[in-house]
């Protein structure tokens, strides 16, 4: 077993476990499941660590990242209450013989007769949720979407933010404009046809703006001629994209300009959810009708 140490602000994937009520045979099958935990190679989905669990006696006076607590125990409530004033920042699981909701934040619950069966995939939830909360947070690179059709802008948002992105929207150019002034975007998609004033003319006082003119402005149109190409150069956009927008397109942009790397870019692409490539597939049909 190795030394149990306190807390630091980066999670270690070796982690301390206590039970608390537990009957002899139940100690067995979770102490088996931790040993489980040294040898296996899958790794958990989020932080992609293969996280190692060890029980610590009840006797210790370390800090413990999980509780396992037996929660159909006459005295679990005064055990939720010292757990909690002494040790605030650890997880606590409740094993009910009842289908309970947990009650608190870093409370979890687990049906006693799945104890054996899903036990480990929860600890893993739990040990990624831990990690999250004290890894550093990071300013997203964010890119700002400037049509009228809302199909439009669910599609982009489904596609930029599956590359960890942040999205913020305008729905007309006036307000687009005022938005850069205030914020700093490091792509802007800006369509043609706009209520008011045009996607051209919008652009064009995007880069007559100094403190704005180095950042990329893509045009996004269903006009596909050379002329609309043509117009879209001559007011400075950077790149032009016809709709329905390719995701992949979305993703030569993002990569030109620095916003993802092709590592990350593979990364996303191999592993896209049927779902969410389903409901793509549909935006950008139904999308190129309000362009």
């Amino acid at each position: 077993m190795p030394p149990t140490t306190p807390h630091s602000n980066k999670l270690s994937p070796e982690l301390s476990l206590m039970l608390i009520g537990f009957s002899t045979i139940e100690q067995t099958l979770v102490s088996g499941i931790c040993k489980l935990s040294r040898f296996r190679t899958e790794k958990s989905v989020i932080s992609q660590t293969s996280y190692r669990y060890y029980i610590v006696d009840i006797n210790n006076t370390s800090e413990i990242d999980i509780f396992l607590v037996d929660a159909d125990a006459s005295d679990a409530t005064k055990t939720r209450e010292s757990i909690r004033a002494h040790l605030p920042n650890s997880a606590i699981v409740w094993v009910s013989n009842n289908n309970q909701q947990p009650g608190k934040p870093n409370e979890y619950c687990l049906a006693r007769n799945r104890l054996g069966g899903l036990l480990l995939r929860l600890l893993d939830e739990i040990s990624d949720a831990r990690l999250q909360q004290t890894a550093p947070k990071i300013a997203l690179k964010t890119c700002l979407v400037v049509d009228d059709s809302e199909l439009m802008r669910a599609q982009m948002e489904l596609i930029l933010q599956g590359y960890g992105l942040g999205v913020a929207f305008a729905e007309d150019a006036e307000t687009a404009i005022q938005m850069v002034k205030e914020q700093t975007f490091e792509l802007i998609f800006l369509d043609v046809m706009l209520p008011e004033m045009d996607g051209y003319k919008a652009c064009k006082l995007l880069k007559s703006d100094p403190k704005i003119s180095k950042t990329p402005v893509v045009m996004l149109t269903s006009k596909r001629s050379p002329f609309n190409k043509m117009h879209g150069a001559l007011v400075g956009c950077d790149r032009y994209l016809t709709k329905p927008v390719d995701p992949d397109k979305v993703r030569q942009v993002l990569e030109k300009y620095f916003l993802i790397d092709k590592n990350t870019a593979a990364t996303i692409q191999n592993s896209p959810s049927v779902s969410q490539q389903s409901t793509l597939n549909i935006l950008a049909t139904l999308s190129v009708k309000g362009a």
